[in-house]
Parts: structure tokens; C-alpha cells; sequence
């Protein structure tokens, strides 16, 4: 599905600020000395300075990846495990920032901007503590991050979330597994009742284009090729043999039998080949929760589409 319709992009080398940014008599190096706590724009340099890479460093090495396609997957993957949403402090109302000739004051500063050093520590973030942290990650990695800024149709609060640049298509790193692609992003907020009015993006390179048309579309080869990668992991990881006579009813040969189902909500539509064995990867993860595969020796995988989830069947036999 195309979206540039739906899009207002601004090609920018420097953020939209989430308050005005309208210094007054002061400069903005004044300006951002004071506020970058509570304004996107400033919270860049102090956020992804190299002080600050450094207190993350002992996370970020452990994350590091054969590329950055790897590094982004890891540094999601962490995040999503161990960062927590922080509602409380998303409750509470947004700074406000009031500039006069006397200087600059802030109001409701409780819910000010966590470096990614502090968000790591505390295990808890809203959205612009998880951006800045993945952010960090993927910079101290050698990965160059995006920083996107969102406002939603209808005047409902905006949303800040971290990018990355793979093979000419940016994949939105937003709190959770898996990446999505710009359509797939959009997509998802429309679910939740939000239509993204304007996407303003930062890029530590500078200006570049990011096409929110791109929404990647399953194909049946592409369903075979994630259904191959996850027969391998099963048979490499877990020792177990594929056989294809595994049905409801248990062939001759086996004396015990197990069927896990699972259902992947909206990963027909998130799914995208650049990250094919990673996501395979992370739903045999699922099954692997459900129970101990390696009590099994065969075993029979199916995997469909089902509106935008993806339906995924394992048999197993003892």
C-alpha cells in the first residue's frame, strides 16, 4: 500500500522541537543549555555525545552485530526485554516553556527527556527515553540512527521513535520486536486508532530522503523461505527430525504426540525478507516457551497467513 499521500515529510538535519523553539533574546546554544531535558532538538547532542556513549558501552558491546541489520535487531530485541513502558510518568502533562526577557522557565518539568544511560538504569522509559536509548546503541555500534518525530490527525499527543537505514529502506526501531518498515508503521497506528499527520526526521548525516511508501507484501515464496528458516533452526538448534506424516493423528513409530499453535498477530504485515531469518528465529523462540523441544525427535511445522497474523503449527512426536 502506498502512503506518501498520507505523509507530510520534512527533509531536515535538525529535529521539530516538541515545544516551540522560538529562543527570543537568547541564543540557542543558551537556549538548549537550559532545556535539553524537555526539547527533542537539544537533547541531541547531549544524549549521543561521546560521554554518554561511554556509560552505555558495557550494554552496547554485548549487542553488536555482524552489521547493522544484525545490531538493530539485537539492540530491539534487549530493549524490548528490558525496558518497561513508564505510564506514570506518560501521565503526566508535558513540559511547557515560557521565554522572556528575564530568561527561560519551565513548567511540568517531572516529565523531562532520560539520557540513555539513566533509561537503562531505571528499566523504564515513555517513548523519547527508549528513542535516545536505542539511538545511543546503535551509535556506539558504528550504526547510523534516525530520530523521527510524529504528530497524529485530530490534535492527540505525538510520538517520537528511532530508525535505521538498511539497503536503502528504513525500518522503524520503536520499543518493540520486530522492525517495521514505513508502511508496516503506519499500519500499525491506523490499528490503534491514530493517523500519523507528519513525520519530521533527524539524521546525524544530515539531510536524506526517507520514503514512506515502502510497505513490503508477504508472498507464498516468501511464507516457504521463513517456513525453510525455521525447519533449519528446529533441526540445527534442537536436534529433531523432520517428517512430514505428522498430522492430528499420530503416524505408526511414535508413542507420544504434542501439537503447539500459535498465533503471530500482525506478522503477515510486519514481516519483511531483510529480517527473514531473525524473525524466524524469534517465533521458533515462542514455541521453544511453550515447551522443552528437545524431549521431541520429530517434528512438522506449518505456517499461513491469516489476515495480517501469520498461523503457525508445530507437530511434534516422541
Amino acid at each position: 500500500m502506498k502512503w506518501e499521500k498520507l505523509f507530510s515529510v520534512l527533509l531536515a538535519s535538525l529535529l521539530v522541537l516538541c515545544i516551540q523553539n522560538t529562543y527570543g533574546e537568547i541564543s540557542k546554544e543558551d537556549y538548549c543549555d537550559k532545556l535539553w531535558r524537555y526539547d527533542i532538538e537539544c537533547a541531541i547532542d547531549y544524549m549521543l555525545s561521546p560521554d554518554e556513549l561511554q556509560e552505555i558501552s558495557s550494554i552496547a558491546e554485548k549487542l553488536k552485530g555482524s552489521n547493522c541489520k544484525q545490531t538493530a535487531w539485537n539492540v530491539l530485541e534487549w530493549v524490548d526485554k528490558n525496558i518497561k513502558y513508564d505510564y506514570e510518568k506518560s501521565s503526566l502533562p508535558p513540559p511547557e516553556v515560557k521565554i522572556s526577557p528575564a530568561g527561560v522557565e519551565v513548567y511540568n518539568q517531572e516529565r523531562y527527556i532520560q539520557t540513555p544511560s539513566e533509561t537503562a538504569l531505571r528499566g523504564k522509559g515513555i517513548c523519547t527515553d527508549y528513542t535516545f536509548l536505542i539511538a545511543a546503541l546503535l551509535l556506539y555500534n558504528g550504526c547510523d540512527p534516525y530520530v523521527v518525530n510524529m504528530t497524529f490527525e485530530g490534535g492527540a499527543e505525538g510520538h517520537v521513535s528511532a530508525a535505521i537505514e538498511i539497503n536503502g529502506t528504513y525500518y522503524f526501531l520503536d520499543q518493540h520486536l520486530p522492525p517495521l518498515d514505513p508502511g508496516s508503521y503506519y499500519g500499525k497506528w491506523l490499528r490503534d486508532g491514530r493517523k500519523i499527520a507528519e513525520a519530521v526526521v533527524y539524521s546525524l548525516k544530515g539531510e536524506d530522503k526517507m520514503d514512506f511508501s515502502v510497505d513490503f507484501q508477504i508472498t507464498e515464496k516468501d511464507l516457504a523461505k521463513l517456513e525453510e528458516g525455521m525447519n533449519k533452526i528446529i533441526g540445527d538448534e534442537y536436534g529433531l527430525r523432520r517428517d512430514l506424516r505428522l498430522r492430528e493423528k499420530l503416524p505408526v513409530g511414535y508413542s507420544e504426540g504434542k501439537i503447539l499453535t500459535l498465533i503471530m498477530e500482525n506478522m503477515a504485515d510486519y514481516y519483511t525478507p531483510e529480517f527473514r531469518r531473525e524473525i524466524a528465529g524469534y517465533i521458533v523462540d515462542k514455541l521453544a516457551n511453550e515447551d522443552s523441544l528437545e524431549s521431541y525427535r520429530s517434528f512438522k511445522l506449518d505456517v499461513d497467513v491469516s489476515g495480517n497474523n501469520l498461523a503457525v503449527k508445530l507437530y511434534l512426536a516422541r
